[in-house]
């Protein structure tokens, strides 16, 4: 399996996601486009390497840190805000 974040132009720095200025989630996935930071991504769910739902999927498993407020969750804000 490849490796999802295994490119220099995915650095969250390169799209300017990485700043302290808040983006809506339109401007944040523009901007990981832009970057192409979703390439190596949507290859691997394309391929069938990555499953994107489900129990291990990818999106429940990007989900679940910040819903447990860990590695840059936000405890601090309710859920859905």
């Amino acid at each position: 399996m490849m490796d999802v974040v295994g490119s220099e132009r995915g650095a969250p720095e390169a799209s300017g996601l990485g700043s302290d200025q808040p983006v809506t989630a339109r401007e944040a996935v523009e901007k990981m486009v832009q970057a192409g930071m979703l390439d190596d991504l949507m290859n691997q769910v394309d391929s069938g390497e990555l499953q994107l739902t489900g129990d291990g999927g990818f999106l429940p498993e990007l989900v679940r840190p910040g819903a447990r407020g860990g590695a840059g969750g936000r405890a601090d804000r309710p859920s859905g805000l």
